[in-house]
């Protein structure tokens, strides 16, 4: 008999064991609902939860004024820290300003700057030569623009333009590239004389009241060298 109750003792106490482990996540389950549940009626009892708060809405610069959110008349203000535009170079004309114009005789030498001069050498009827896509051939004329650098600086012809308008209204040559057309060369150096060849369709019987129009843009004003080219 003392044999069966000493051999029972380990098996109780491991069982009070589990009981006690049992017992205890019990206890620590309870004490967690119980936790959740206060939080949930705390924050039923504080009302509604309030809505997140929404980001303001991204509003666009826009420069010289400010935005007319932020104006309560509406009618928004200009922003006097705006940069300005950049003001023009010195010696070029202002935006919209007119390129100042001379007009002399067609046979006249007209002065560019100092010691820059230009003049028509020749104005020569031709039989005009359809060359170049969109050209027409005809009746025209060949101006040879002559021009003298007497400076001592060499003049940039890059940009240099030649125009004929012909008739009471001043009608728009077309150009052509032949017979004998060239253009002038980029560049003129000090001292030096450079000629280019234009040729313009100009019917025979509008040819007493010319413009010929010369834009070197480097220097001088435009040129109108103007009359009659048949005489």
């Amino acid at each position: 008999m003392s044999e069966g109750v000493s051999a029972a003792g380990p098996v109780l106490s491991r069982a009070r064991w589990w009981v006690v482990a049992v017992v205890a996540l019990v206890v620590v389950a309870v004490g967690l609902t119980l936790a959740l549940a206060g939080s949930r009626g705390a924050g039923r009892e504080g009302g509604a939860v309030a809505a997140p708060t929404p980001s303001a809405t991204p509003t666009r610069a826009v420069a010289g004024a400010t935005a007319l959110a932020d104006d309560p008349s509406g009618a928004g203000s200009v922003d006097d820290t705006a940069p300005s535009a950049d003001p023009p170079a010195e010696g070029a004309p202002a935006d919209g300003a007119a390129v100042p114009t001379v007009t002399v005789p067609i046979d006249a030498v007209a002065e560019l700057a100092e010691a820059v001069t230009a003049r028509l050498s020749a104005v020569d009827a031709v039989d005009g030569e359809a060359v170049q896509p969109g050209e027409v051939g005809g009746p025209a004329l060949r101006v040879k623009v002559e021009l003298v650098n007497g400076s001592a600086a060499p003049l940039d012809l890059r940009g240099a333009v030649v125009n004929l308008y012909h008739g009471p209204q001043q009608t728009p040559a077309t150009t052509l590239t032949e017979p004998g057309g060239s253009p002038l060369p980029h560049g003129l150096e000090a001292g030096a004389t450079a000629t280019g060849a234009f040729v313009f369709a100009v019917p025979a019987d509008a040819r007493d009241d010319l413009r010929v129009e010369l834009d070197v843009r480097a220097v001088g004003p435009v040129v109108l060298f103007a009359g009659d080219a048949q005489r």
